[in-house]
């Protein structure tokens, strides 16, 4: 299972039920074998197996009233069509690599006019990106941050940010993605790791036909390395 798919303090809460069963296991072994403290005419078997079931109740109920998801979700669906019918024309399916950081932010405060589903990554603070735009609290926001927090990303995490993408698509369909984290990105992992969560994400876009927007200063990349985002991605 993914990380991504985690709820959080699961693992912690996992691991202590099962080092209490572990314990519980051989507490009763030790009965079982050696009738060490229980008289020799009790059999405790069914006892043995009685308690492995009531513990089992026991996590369980533990388990759904701890439960947490690691992503809320902004639930909005049914205004897909309305991709591209702003100031902004675009194709569906596509991923874009965009030049100036304030266009591709420009593109999706105006979807959000429209009703469009939209999620953005960034690494700006959630809550002073409401403040300055109010319509970003329509919008799907998600931290990448190192700090363990919900509705936050890992920036190091490839393989979980795809999956969060791939998650959000699958809920809300058609919809705009801005991911504004590329060029703090590149300074944290190689560059082939980076283009492969490019190349994966994109193609979870087109399958859903949303739009992907990648803002990006160009200019603190080799040339060649823009070349191949170029052939990867459409320009805008």
């Amino acid at each position: 299972m993914r990380r991504a798919d985690l709820r959080l303090y699961d693992v912690r809460l996992i691991g202590g039920i099962l080092g209490f069963f572990c314990t519980l296991s051989i507490i009763f072994f030790l009965f079982l074998y050696g009738n060490y403290i229980l008289p020799k005419q009790i059999v405790i078997t069914n006892y043995l197996w009685s308690s492995y079931g009531l513990l089992a109740v026991v996590a369980g109920i533990i388990y759904i009233f701890t439960k947490q998801t690691r992503y809320e979700w902004v639930r909005r669906t049914g205004a897909g069509e309305m991709i591209g019918k702003g100031k902004y024309p675009m194709e569906k399916g596509t991923t874009y690599l965009i030049t100036e950081e304030i266009k591709a932010t420009d593109i999706l405060l105006d979807s959000l006019v429209y009703k469009v589903p939209c999620l953005y990554i960034t690494r700006q603070n959630p809550d002073i990106l409401r403040q300055k735009y109010k319509q970003i609290s329509d919008a799907n926001v998600i931290w990448l941050t190192e700090l363990e927090a919900k509705n936050t990303l890992n920036p190091t995490e490839v393989e979980e940010i795809s999956y969060c993408i791939q998650r959000y698509l699958e809920k809300t369909g058609p919809s705009i993605i801005l991911f504004d984290g590329l060029a703090y990105m590149l300074n944290a992992l190689p560059f082939q790791h980076l283009l492969h969560l490019i190349q994966d994400v994109r193609d979870h876009v087109a399958l859903k036909n949303g739009v992907l927007l990648f803002p990006l200063d160009t200019t603190i990349l080799e040339t060649n390395k823009v070349k191949i985002l170029e052939r990867e991605l459409a320009v805008m």
